[in-house]
């Protein structure tokens, strides 16, 4: 019942589409980064709405630059189609495109499960790539995330859907956690697990990665169970002067950026459970 109810709710009041988020400006120092042929790691803190905002800002200043922007986001890469099939639908097919990913396995998964990837906020992030892609149309959107049976090389196979996309003649820009964004391998909880974007810059010189910081709020997180909770700060520059600063390394990261406080994105899951 909950699919055909989510069916029905999408369809009915988003079949005529939605306007993109104006595009904000980024701070000027990373507008340089945004080269052809280059491959950025953002990285950022799962369920909160002012991360996928944050991305979706640094995809409209590539965009407006005129680069080819392959966008690969923390979703599984078995629904890469149904995706791209939203970004180019009409208004015709608009609903059934939107259906068939809020409906899939990935996105319906149990609020016990969910782990920030498929909050509001992403899926609004989706609906704004779109429009963009629409206007635009130098934009096109992938999923590198799999099912694995040796879960120590997730990241591994995250990167190999990366390096597929690499081009001279494009950008190549991924939203993932902030762990798979390290650029050096190491985990908090496995030495055994790489890194994605490490992985990645192995192979392929030409890449670098941003951590997106906070100085404090509320996110959707798993740890223990599911649910919004309080994040202290990442941010060490907590007044927001020079936000945008090369990396110490210890972080293992190119670049962090402070996009202030964050506020908690609920699964979008969460809309349809409301509405039973």
């Amino acid at each position: 019942m909950r699919r055909l109810a989510l069916g029905f709710i999408f369809t009915l009041f988003f079949v005529d589409g939605v306007e993109a988020k104006a595009c904000q400006p980024v701070p000027a120092e990373l507008l340089p980064l945004l080269k052809q042929g280059s491959v950025i790691f953002v990285g950022e803190t799962h369920g909160t709405v002012q991360m996928p905002e944050s991305f979706y800002d640094i995809v409209c200043a590539a965009s407006e630059l005129g680069r080819t922007v392959e966008i690969g986001l923390e979703f599984t890469s078995d629904m890469t189609s149904a995706y791209q099939r939203f970004m180019t639908a009409d208004q015709v097919s608009l609903g059934d495109a939107r259906n068939a990913i809020l409906n899939s396995d990935f996105w319906t998964l149990d609020l016990e499960h969910q782990d920030g990837r498929r909050s509001i906020a992403a899926f609004d992030l989706l609906e704004n790539l779109r429009t963009l892609h629409y206007e635009n149309k130098n934009i096109s959107v992938f999923g590198f995330d799999q099912a694995v049976d040796d879960f120590t090389q997730r990241d591994r196979k995250m990167s190999e859907q990366i390096l597929a996309r690499t081009s001279p003649d494009k950008i190549v820009l991924v939203f993932t956690g902030s762990v798979h964004s390290m650029l050096e391998h190491w985990t908090p909880w496995n030495p055994k697990i790489g890194n994605a974007a490490a992985y990645v810059k192995e192979k392929y010189s030409e890449t670098v990665s941003i951590k997106l910081l906070h100085t404090g709020g509320k996110a959707w997180v798993c740890q223990g169970e599911c649910g919004v909770k309080e994040r202290e700060r990442t941010a060490s520059n907590v007044d927001g002067a020079n936000p945008f600063n090369k990396s110490d390394g210890s972080d293992k990261h190119s670049w962090n950026w402070n996009i202030g406080e964050i506020d908690a994105s609920l699964p979008q899951l969460t809309l349809i459970e409301l509405s039973d």
